[in-house]
């Protein structure tokens, strides 16, 4: 059965090329008059330790560099992606740390269906990068972490209002 894992590496390296190529046909050339500064740049290899070099290369093409949901291929998506931003403000102002490991591990729990679908990162992130395993936990620990700094912070009432 050692035939299995080249196999099951090239499937999820084809999905993630393939998801790739989407998010990059559709930043470049889609609305291309509308948005000229539209573009997405793809690099496979990414330093473990840097939770936005990953967030920058992978994520921000369909959530936006500020988590918002608004990257320059968000607009493909079949389901529109998640505003990262509010994660914390909608979990009653706690950030659900171990709900964005655990989607990174294993997905959101919904069929993928249509393009742009969030894919699973554990097995594309360990396949691309040809990492170990526990090297694969430090990125998802990691991108978790950086996903945290995109937090949308409440608002600070004035001097002399008071909070509603």
């Amino acid at each position: 059965m050692p035939k299995a894992v080249p196999c099951k590496r090239a499937a999820l390296l084809a999905v993630l090329l393939c998801s790739a190529s989407i998010c990059c046909h559709a930043a470049l050339f889609g609305d291309a008059a509308a948005n000229p500064v539209a573009y997405f740049h793809f690099s496979i290899h990414t330093n473990p330790d840097s939770g936005q070099e990953m967030y920058g290369q992978y994520c921000a093409g369909c959530h936006g560099s500020n988590g918002q949901g608004l990257g320059p291929a968000a607009h493909y998506c079949t389901v529109p992606p998640a505003k990262l931003a509010l994660l914390a403000k909608r979990n009653h102002g706690v950030f659900p740390a171990n709900h964005v490991s655990q989607v990174l591990h294993s997905g959101t729990g919904k069929r993928p269906e249509g393009q742009g679908y969030m894919p699973v990162w554990a097995p594309l992130l360990q396949s691309i990068n040809g990492d170990k395993p526990e090297t694969t936990e430090i990125r998802i620990a990691n991108l978790t972490e950086y996903v945290r700094t995109l937090q949308e912070r409440p608002a600070t009432p004035r001097k002399g209002h008071a909070a509603p």
